[in-house]
């Protein structure tokens, strides 16, 4: 018989990325059923600053965290860390957006969650990936829209100007797949990590 259910309904997701690419991912994720808990610093996702505010939140923020429940977490102390790992032990998928080296500081990595969540999907999003000499470096769309040569190749002619936004939804909407690669986990699937680059 049909199911009108969400393709990912009964999913759970713990979203630790701030900014645009995986805060659009995780929302993209909640969009399709999934129930995206979504982890804050205490004093906010930066993309809360993005923009005219209203309010605590921007145009920026009230979409990229569309459909999702919210907690706010300080990860260097360990009472939030305890709540984060219970949290983490229900994730199917975990997405988290530190600089390379961060999360495993923070005990977040993916060798922390998969022990605490065997089949779970975990996706790394960074500007300039997770290995190779760029590594360290932070790094936001417009960034590497001027790095890789698109600013250029997208301003306004004989006005000097340039569009730098596309790459950052590229970069969210791209790993969604990872977010459907979950459903055999209920089939005993294995664990799974992923990388995007691409800022936020």
């Amino acid at each position: 018989m049909p199911s009108l259910d969400a393709p990912l309904s009964g999913i759970r997701v713990v979203d630790l990325s701030q900014g645009i690419a995986g805060p659009y991912c995780a929302m993209l994720l909640a969009q399709h059923g999934a129930d995206v808990v979504k982890v804050e610093p205490p004093e906010g996702d930066w993309s809360r600053t993005l923009g005219a505010r209203y309010g605590d939140q921007t145009a920026f923020s009230v979409v990229g965290n569309l459909g999702k429940r919210a907690i706010a977490l300080d990860l260097k102390g360990e009472d939030d860390r305890a709540i984060l790992r219970r949290l983490a032990a229900r994730a199917d998928v975990f997405i988290e957006g530190f600089r390379p080296g961060v999360a495993a500081r923070l005990g977040v990595d993916y060798p922390a969650i998969a022990a605490l969540s065997p089949r779970v999907v975990y996706l790394s999003v960074s500007g300039f990936g997770q290995t190779g000499p760029e590594r360290e470096r932070p790094a936001m769309d417009p960034v590497l829209q001027a790095f890789t040569g698109m600013m250029h190749r997208k301003s306004h002619a004989g006005r000097g100007r340039a569009n730098a936004f596309t790459g950052k939804i590229h970069t969210g909407t791209v790993p969604v797949k990872w977010g459907a690669a979950s459903r055999p986990r209920r089939r005993g699937g294995s664990p799974r990590s992923g990388l995007t680059s691409g800022g936020s």
